[in-house]
């Protein structure tokens, strides 16, 4: 195989060429494994430095997998195969795509292999295959691991659920972390049972969030991994695409950027599913990248979401300004330190500033909290530089990459320990 060696700065590399190699330096490259690959393909990669990412896009079939401990084969739906080098020192992100703003699910490569069919794991040695035909998309699951009930990593004893009619659990003096597994159509492997824990002590327990919300959202399921809050709460997330609209309104037609044509009874506030996880969640955190025509909706869909659920934090939306993937893949690192900052971008980050005070006003009116996701990263000030000591925030103008992520987590957690994060109040 011919091999194609890329710059030491951040990469977005989609492989594409047949019997090529394709090799990262030193930074933190992203590999985006597409449609785009022709029949028959072979393709290696091999990237030992840096904190790498393998990007399965939505809708890609795996029709086989091999893993090993250290390395896998992936042969995709066209007979094309790629294969992996030092695969445990990857991270693998399903359904994201960095070329159109996609934020998908990240998982160590234990949890992948795992989701990926082999239930016990990479094996310490020899091979094993993964399920055939997995097709990559939002339902990407990962099994849990067998526990024992001891969790000394994190100091909470895990507690799985597993009943076969409706259940009262008494919770003890231990730190509990309480497991009831729900698969996508709402209902547990053992039936549609109510559950009801009796002496959750929410000093000593772990504390259920729900996250909801566009790709906003998932951009805070991964902040809140970065910040580590996951040793310390139980999160879920259900996600609601952007043309549905993140509000719980009975007539979205007048929302900017609405498509009526849209199927959004499953993928919206209506969904039997998410009414469930709003009634058992002990918060629930909402976030979306908010458009002028929400703010008349806001009140009436707080008030709809409180009707399930009293403990509710908004999150404002966040700007960057002009930012382009494909600029960064054609520029060296050098020349990121300048930031790309448009005239017209001045009034974006005017009129953010302007939607946030709107929707915060009606939200602490309404008894909820709001978090001014803009301000809390830019110390207070309504714009800042993409750019901390080299280090680039967001990579298309809205969404954070992983140093972004950890930035911001860092900065949520600290502003919440006396408010929403603090597990006393």
């Amino acid at each position: 195989m011919a091999t194609l060696n890329f710059n030491s700065g951040k990469n977005f590399i989609i492989p594409t060429e047949n019997d090529m190699t394709y090799r990262g330096l030193g930074g933190d490259d992203v590999y985006i494994i597409s449609k785009a690959i022709d029949n028959n393909t072979k393709i290696q990669i091999i990237d030992t430095e840096g904190s790498n990412t393998i990007q399965l896009i939505d809708g890609l079939t795996i029709a086989n997998s091999l893993f090993t401990k250290n390395a896998t084969r992936l042969t995709l739906s066209n007979g094309s195969e790629i294969t992996i080098n030092g695969a445990d020192k990857f991270t693998y992100e399903t359904s994201g795509n960095s070329t159109t703003g996609d934020i998908g699910q990240k998982w160590t490569y234990s949890d992948f292999v795992r989701g990926m069919g082999v239930v016990e794991g990479p094996p310490a040695s020899g091979s094993k295959n993964g399920a055939t035909n997995l097709l990559i998309n939002d339902n990407f699951e990962v099994p849990k691991e067998t526990n024992s009930g001891d969790n000394s990593t994190n100091e909470y004893t895990i507690v799985d659920i597993d009943v076969t009619s409706d259940t009262t659990i008494t919770a003890t003096s231990l730190s509990e972390d309480f497991r009831y597994e729900v698969g996508t159509d709402g209902v547990s492997a053992e039936g549609n049972y109510e559950v009801i824990i009796e002496g959750f002590d929410k000093s000593n327990d772990k504390e259920d969030i729900l996250i909801i919300g566009d790709s906003q959202s998932q951009d805070l399921v991964n902040v809140v991994f970065e910040a580590e809050l996951d040793t310390t709460y139980e999160f879920s997330s259900f996600y609601i695409t952007a043309r549905c609209g993140v509000l719980f309104v009975e007539d979205r037609s007048g929302r900017e950027g609405y498509n009526p044509n849209a199927n959004c009874n499953s993928d919206s506030f209506v969904n039997a599913n998410l009414q469930s996880l709003m009634s058992a969640a002990d918060q629930i955190w909402v976030v979306s990248r908010w458009y002028d025509g929400d703010v008349e909706y806001m009140e009436e869909s707080i008030v709809n979401i409180r009707s399930f659920n009293e403990n509710i934090v908004v999150f404002g939306g966040k700007e960057f300004g002009s930012v382009s993937a494909n600029w960064y893949m054609t520029n060296d690192i050098e020349n990121w330190q300048t930031p790309i900052l448009k005239e017209s971008d001045r009034q974006i980050f005017i009129d953010l500033a302007d939607r946030s005070d709107s929707i915060r006003e009606i939200v602490l009116s309404l008894g909820a909290l709001f978090v001014d996701s803009q301000q809390l990263l830019c110390d207070g000030l309504p714009f800042c530089s993409n750019f901390v000591d080299g280090d680039l925030i967001s990579y298309d103008g809205i969404h954070f990459t992983p140093f972004g992520a950890e930035l911001f987590g860092s900065k949520l957690k600290a502003a919440g320990e006396n408010t929403f994060l603090n597990s006393e109040k």
